[in-house]
């Protein structure tokens, strides 16, 4: 409402305003009046903004924006008449990144005139963000031809930027970057490789990038972006792949994903996983998966597992599933749990779906469980 008084009569909604008493409510509606005004005439919204409370940043930075974005150059003037230092850091980013988007070089100009140099770099990364949403070839080609201070993250978003946008232009240019940096280039090509182009292209382009600074890391990325694409050919990339913790995470998350399809097989694959933990955390993915689809047959894997991590976490998993349907899993079963915790654990969800129905049968099951007496009460409560 008023927004519509604003432009029809920006008089009488100044008047509403200066009557109001609430911060909350200045604040709020303070930048629809700005903003309303800038529209019309740019210099009163300046000024009515600046002679409003000082610490309401938010009035100059609407007015200063909505001018930045249709004359930058004077947004970029207008902004030197804020006295307020703290007003003025807080509208600068905005006015500038307006200003970037319509003329990034005479933005760049501006910036470089900031003293306060911490201003003067905040600025610059705000330039550079709003520079590399519209043209990243662009602004990528001038920050890595001037210094500016912390620019690795700028760059690394320039990276990503394009790669999404010009993937060509992005592994043209990966060889003008150089560092940590530059791994993390290579990774956001590979995965858009797989997104554009299929596994293919992108396996064709990590195995150029063999022995590079986080290449295992890269794989894994890509590992993470084609197993919803091609669940072999991510499995055959991590057949290449040196032993060690990221060959593991990818197996699992392989094993996870495709456990949903195809749950036997998954199952064969859990052998890859070195990691007795991560194979622990993968066989319950299994266990879950296969129960809903075939609880007897997934039953009849856990059972002929052998002892250990991978089978309590697979009992455990099929306990929570027989909790979700409102069922319950024998004692027997959960007796072969190694793990006293996780045997604990299972026997606890039991307990509690049988509560949903009989609280003196959940409780008599919980007074057999073999823990503490403040454990036993925690669960009563």
């Amino acid at each position: 409402a008023l927004r519509a008084l604003a432009a029809t009569d920006v008089d009488r909604a100044i008047e509403y305003y200066d009557g109001l008493t609430s911060p909350n409510d200045r604040a709020m509606l303070g930048p629809v009046i700005a903003g309303e005004i800038a529209a019309r005439d740019p210099d009163r919204a300046l000024q009515w903004a600046l002679e409003q409370d000082t610490s309401n940043a938010n009035l100059v930075a609407t007015v200063l924006s909505q001018i930045a974005a249709v004359d930058p150059a004077r947004a970029l003037l207008a902004i030197e008449q804020v006295d307020n230092p703290l007003v003025k850091r807080q509208a600068l980013n905005n006015v500038v990144m307006s200003a970037a988007h319509a003329d990034p070089l005479a933005a760049r100009a501006y910036v470089d005139t900031i003293a306060d140099p911490r201003d003067r770099e905040a600025a610059t990364h705000a330039l550079f963000s709003a520079w590399m949403s519209n043209d990243p070839a662009a602004a990528l080609d001038h920050l890595l031809g001037t210094e500016v201070k912390n620019a690795d993250s700028l760059i690394a978003q320039a990276g990503f930027n394009l790669a999404m946008n010009d993937l060509d232009a992005a592994i043209r240019t990966l060889p003008r970057v150089d560092g940590p940096v530059a791994a993390q280039w290579r990774t956001a090509i590979a995965q858009q490789l797989v997104q554009q182009r299929g596994a293919e292209a992108a396996r064709r382009f990590i195995e150029q990038q063999r022995g590079q600074p986080g290449y295992a890391q890269m794989q894994e990325a890509v590992v993470n972006e084609m197993v919803d694409q091609d669940i072999y050919a991510a499995r055959q990339m991590i057949d290449g792949m040196p032993a060690g913790s990221v060959r593991d995470r990818s197996y699992a998350a392989v094993v996870s994903r495709h456990a949903y399809d195809n749950p036997q097989e998954a199952a064969a694959w859990l052998a890859s996983i070195e990691d007795e933990g991560m194979r622990a955390m993968a066989s319950q993915q299994v266990a879950s998966a296969w129960h809903r689809t075939d609880p007897q047959a997934a039953l009849n894997w856990v059972l002929n597992q052998p002892a250990g991590a991978a089978r309590d976490d697979a009992i455990l998993s099929l306990s929570a599933n027989q909790v979700d349907q409102g069922g319950t899993l024998g004692a027997d079963l959960i007796e072969k749990i190694d793990d006293p915790q996780k045997r604990r654990q299972a026997y606890i969800m039991q307990v509690w779906n049988v509560a949903r129905t009989d609280q003196e049968q959940a409780l008599s099951l919980l007074r057999r469980i073999d823990m503490t007496d403040d454990e036993r009460r925690q669960v009563e409560a």
